[in-house]
């Protein structure tokens, strides 16, 4: 760690982009949710979209409910995850079901249980969350890029220093930025 921020290696990059390639859960809520995480913590955060606006994938996911996640016990949960759901023991050493659904009622996101633990909102619409979480964004002083897609990671000694997007342009990177897929913003455990 370097002045306060959490750095990423060339290594540990290889393994986000393999990461990626194959699990798409964080493309949804969790970038929106990580904006707002840093920017409660004070950071100047930026959310770079290719997307024309944020949150079109998360209103129509769960057919337009949105199972924000489930409230099994977690031995039980990554269970049910496809594959070899080993690897989730560590993300949720960090940030696990239950402070999903604290973080969501503290945003004032009232939920409620279903069958087998889904946790939804009590609108029983996606469209809730998405506003909720742009709401909080914009009353962060997040800034929103939409329609502009990361062409490369601009890395130096060995470190990300910024994105280099695909019209040419160059944004560096500044104190407590994460990059993550089309978007780049930092995630904190929310409490």
């Amino acid at each position: 760690m370097e002045n306060g921020c959490d750095m990423m290696t060339k290594d540990k990059i290889k393994k986000e982009k393999t990461y990626e390639k194959n699990h798409h859960y964080r493309r949804w809520a969790s970038g929106l949710m990580a904006a707002v995480s840093a920017a409660t913590e004070g950071a100047h955060v930026t959310i770079v979209d290719k997307g024309t606006k944020l949150g079109r994938k998360l209103a129509i996911s769960g057919g337009g409910r949105c199972n924000v996640t489930n409230r099994m016990e977690l031995g039980q949960l990554i269970s049910f995850i496809p594959g070899n759901g080993k690897f989730m023991h560590s993300p949720f050493s960090v940030f696990n079901n239950e402070d999903i659904i604290a973080y969501f009622e503290n945003l004032g996101i009232r939920l409620k249980e279903e069958d087998m633990g889904r946790m939804f909102p009590v609108t029983d619409k996606a469209q809730t969350v998405v506003e909720t979480l742009l709401r909080e964004i914009k009353r962060l002083g997040v800034t929103i890029q939409t329609n502009q897609r990361v062409k490369s990671l601009i890395i130096q000694a060995d470190q990300i220093a910024g994105i280099r997007l695909e019209n040419g342009q160059e944004q560096r990177r500044c104190r407590h930025r994460r990059y993550r897929g089309d978007k780049c913003a930092t995630h904190r455990k929310h409490r």
